[in-house]
C-alpha cells in the first residue's frame, strides 16, 4: 500500500474513531452523572498512575 492511499484510507478513520471514542467517553460521563471532562479524567488517571508529575508533562498529556 502506497502512503497516498494509506492517507486515504486509513488516516480519516483514525480521526474518525478518536471522534466516536471521545463522545462515547463524554456521554458515559454524563449518563453516570460524574462532572467530568475528558481532559480532566486524563489528569486524574494520570496522577492515579504516577503521582508527582510535573505540571508541563500534565499539560502536554491534556493537551
Amino acid at each position: 500500500m502506497s502512503l497516498v492511499e494509506l492517507e486515504d484510507t486509513m488516516i480519516p478513520w483514525i480521526g474518525r474513531t478518536g471522534k466516536m471514542m471521545g463522545s462515547f467517553i463524554a456521554e458515559n460521563f454524563k449518563k453516570y452523572h460524574l462532572n467530568l471532562t475528558i481532559e480532566q479524567w486524563a489528569l486524574l488517571k494520570r496522577l492515579y498512575d504516577k503521582d508527582g508529575q510535573m505540571q508541563n508533562d500534565l499539560a502536554v498529556i491534556t493537551q
